[in-house]
C-alpha cells in the first residue's frame, strides 16, 4: 500500500504535502516496471523493456503510439492503485485513527503527516485493533 501515506493525508487534512509526492513516484515506478519490464499488462502484453532501451536519451525500440499506450496504461494502474487505497482507508479509518491516537504515528503538525516510529511493532499493533494483513 506504497499511496497510503498520500492518501491518508488528502483524507485527513484535505490537502497532499511534499513528503507524499515520494508515495506516487514509487507507484508510478511500479507500474511502468510492470507494463515495460515484466510484460504484466494486457493491452501492452507480453514484451519486456529494459532501462538501457527506456531511459533518458536512449533510441526507444517503440513508436510514439505504443509509448503512449504505455503511459496512459501507467496512469490508469496508478489511479487504481490510488482508489482501492482511498477506499480500504475510508473502510478502516477508525482503526487508522486508534493507531495515530495510540502514539505509534507521531503527528507533524507543520507537514500534516504522520510517521512510523516504532516500525517493527506496527504489525502487531495492526493485529490488536482487529486490522488483519494480507501478506
Amino acid at each position: 500500500m506504497a499511496l497510503g501515506g498520500r492518501v491518508a493525508e488528502s483524507l485527513t487534512f484535505n490537502q497532499v504535502t511534499t513528503g507524499a509526492q515520494n508515495d506516487l513516484d514509487k507507484v508510478t515506478k511500479i507500474a511502468y516496471a510492470q507494463i515495460r519490464q515484466y510484460g504484466m499488462n494486457e493491452k501492452v502484453g507480453l514484451i519486456s523493456f529494459g532501462e538501457d532501451q527506456t531511459g533518458p536519451g536512449s533510441k526507444k525500440p517503440y513508436s510514439k503510439v505504443f509509448s503512449s499506450l504505455m503511459d496512459e496504461e501507467a496512469r490508469r494502474l496508478v489511479y487504481k492503485a490510488y482508489q482501492k487505497t482511498e477506499q480500504v482507508l475510508r473502510d478502516n479509518k477508525d482503526k487508522l485513527e486508534k493507531v495515530c491516537m495510540h502514539g505509534f504515528f507521531t503527528l507533524q503538525s507543520e507537514t500534516h503527516s504522520c510517521d512510523v516510529n516504532k516500525g517493527q511493532e506496527i504489525k502487531f499493533i495492526f493485529q490488536t485493533i482487529g486490522f488483519s494483513f494480507i501478506l
